[in-house]
């Protein structure tokens, strides 16, 4: 049994259930998602604006499970455990192969493993791509009829989607160190770089800044679908409904782009995801997608 602790927003659980999800089926084994990290608010609340909206097969592990499989080698002395987090701090936000044959080693010697990391990068479940979009299916009954209209519109257009997300980026000050945020230089280049590749593009766009897109975006037509109000997993099943992707340096849009079944689509990234140096993330943008 692998039990995979989830935590952040809907777009970090899902690299998070996608890695963990891999290496259960690699291994032949079951996951089970440890949701207490939303115990705070409510046990229920959180996933439920989450994963709960996807055809998720993992179960949740029950509390007696997590404490035996955590408390399974006996106590770690306290700095030893502080000196592991922050030396494999990075080790668990990107992609490493090692750990991921330490994990699967111990898998095999139908040892029980408890993992804890951001895991983003799709080499970590590349090779079950398929099943992790069967996971990844929304759940229809958590759409109405103006979202599923929208859709429809959306797949018969030449349409791209625009990720602009600022809020903690920018007024946060320990999140706008860490991850900064995509200038409008960044956006113009992508724009102009879809025009060039596609005939009659439909831009949409997706924010939680409506002010600073009324205020920059003021040459390109474009709609901007947030100010429908939609919830995180609406605007993320849009956006996965576009032909085209532009994403900003974010979890959330980077899976609206990656659910994105156009088999001939752009997606433009931008080439610095945050500002800590050396980059906790080398291997966060497929190869495919355009880095700019």
């Amino acid at each position: 049994m692998l039990i995979n602790k989830l935590k952040g927003g809907l777009g970090n659980q899902m690299f998070q259930y996608a890695t963990g999800f891999a290496l259960a089926q690699k291994n032949n084994t079951v996951q089970k998602i440890d949701i207490t990290t939303f115990d705070n608010a409510s046990r229920d609340t959180r996933i439920k604006v989450g994963l709960n909206v996807f055809k998720i097969t993992s179960p949740v592990a029950l509390s007696e499970e997590i404490k035996k499989v955590r408390n399974q080698y006996g106590p770690i002395p306290k700095f030893l455990s502080l000196i592991n987090q922050k030396v494999f701090k990075q080790y668990y936000a990107d992609f490493h192969p090692e750990f991921l044959n330490k994990i699967s080693e111990k898998l095999n010697h139908k040892k029980d493993v408890y993992i804890d990391g951001n895991f983003q990068s799709e080499k970590n479940f590349t090779e079950f791509a398929p099943l992790i979009c069967q996971e990844f299916t929304f759940k229809k009954e958590f759409f109405d009829d103006h979202v599923k209209q929208l859709a429809e519109v959306i797949q018969k257009e030449n349409s791209v989607s625009i990720h602009i997300r600022r809020g903690d980026y920018v007024y946060d000050k320990k999140t706008n160190k860490y991850h900064g945020v995509c200038l409008i230089e960044y956006y113009e280049k992508a724009i102009k770089l879809i025009k060039e590749k596609i005939s009659n593009p439909v831009f949409y766009i997706f924010t939680d800044d409506d002010k600073w897109v009324t205020e920059n975006f003021k040459i390109i037509p474009y709609i901007n679908v947030s100010q429908k109000h939609l919830k995180d997993h609406e605007e993320m099943f849009l956006m996965s409904q576009c032909q085209h992707n532009i994403v900003a340096n974010s979890s959330f849009s980077w899976w609206g782009a990656w659910l994105n079944k156009n088999s001939a689509k752009i997606v433009i990234a931008p080439r610095k995801w945050v500002n800590k140096k050396p980059n906790p993330h080398p291997n966060i943008i497929p190869e495919k997608w355009i880095r700019i």
